[in-house]
């Protein structure tokens, strides 16, 4: 069995992007084996993936600093030599830790290439640009793994994994009806819808289908501000917030008909079931390579970029040009409504 180590410990939507990659190549090579190194709390996106091994590594806790990288390295050599090292972070902690593995084991090492000169010309404060799409992170991860010998196929069909959930998960799964799982945050304020009109949009949908069944996810903090949205108190609204283990969410996230998000981590985790996913984009765009897995573009919806012709801002959201600070109300919550409904009556 020939192992490959991979080194990617954040952000988590990153991380939760790099799953169907993993998954695509396991399927594709039998006799091949991840050992996986990334934050402990992330270990759930891969549970239902045979032939991996998730390391939790807390680089804050316990390997801070150069004095702390250099231990880790150590402690891994402690361990079985993989084949090669697949770097998909390619950032300072990575770029010492990678070549010490590689030099002390002789072994090959690979870099996740991030176009980081490209992604800043996107973002530059300069009116109507030339949008032209990079290369997807999905890609430029099958790219290193294709550096170390194993080219993937990403296109090749896989049924999507499966989450088991516990007896906590019942209650939210009784309701019968189309299930919509809704995220209305986001990191940065630059990429989250405002929530006057999100509500306004999910009041409008609950009155286009009676039936459905609205499901919001969060932060633990999150949970409580939803409890007080006017539409909380309904039967068909459930605040999954606090409520549930990441393992569960991603339980309950393979059961929803379709998923509502920002650019965020919710948005990448709702991507590994494959179902429709609509999203909301502010200060970033789809441009930059972050789109969700296996989505049509269609299914994104934009701000007026003739009235904000500066967008897009930042490649994570977190800068928004002065001036711009509203430009995600120019999604109109009847352009989520009509984007949605054919999706959740299908």
């Amino acid at each position: 069995m020939k192992e490959i180590l991979l080194l990617r410990f954040s952000a988590m939507g990153d991380v939760a992007m790099l799953q169907p990659v993993l998954r695509q190549a396991l399927a594709q090579y039998p006799n091949l084996r991840f050992r996986l190194l990334s934050r402990p709390a992330f270990a759930p996106f891969f549970a239902p993936i045979d032939r991996l091994e998730f390391v939790g590594i807390d680089l804050e806790k316990d390997y801070q600093g150069l004095g702390g990288i250099w231990r880790l390295s150590k402690t891994l050599q402690k361990g079985p030599k993989p084949l090669a090292i697949a770097d998909m972070h390619n950032v300072l902690r990575t770029q010492l830790l990678g070549p010490l593995l590689s030099w002390s084991w002789g072994i090959p090492l690979a870099k996740m290439q991030k176009e980081r000169g490209a992604k800043k010309q996107l973002a530059a404060p300069k009116a109507h640009k030339n949008i032209q799409y990079l290369r997807s992170h999905h890609l430029r991860y099958a790219d290193v793994l294709a550096k170390l010998g194993f080219p993937i196929d990403l296109s090749a069909k896989l049924a999507p994994p499966i989450f088991e959930g516990t007896a906590a998960l019942a209650p939210f799964l009784a309701p019968q009806g189309p299930k919509l799982g809704v995220a209305p945050k986001a990191r940065y304020a630059g990429k989250t819808y405002p929530l006057d009109l999100m509500q306004q949009s999910l009041e409008a949908l609950l009155a286009a289908c009676p039936n459905l069944q609205i499901y919001l996810f969060g932060g633990p903090s999150e949970g409580q501000e939803f409890s007080q949205w006017p539409i909380a108190p309904s039967k068909q609204v459930h605040i999954v917030a606090g409520q549930l283990s990441l393992s569960n969410e991603l339980a309950l996230m393979s059961q929803l008909t379709a998923f509502l998000a920002m650019d965020s981590s919710n948005m990448h985790m709702a991507a590994f079931f494959e179902k429709p996913i609509v999203s909301l984009w502010g200060a970033s765009h789809p441009a930059f390579g972050f789109y969700p897995w296996r989505q049509p573009l269609e299914y994104a919806l934009l701000p007026d970029y003739e009235q904000f012709p500066m967008l897009p801002s930042s490649r994570n959201g977190s800068k928004m040009f002065k001036g711009y600070e509203n430009a995600m109300a120019s999604i109109s919550p009847q352009q989520i409504v009509d984007k949605l409904l054919p999706l959740l009556q299908a």
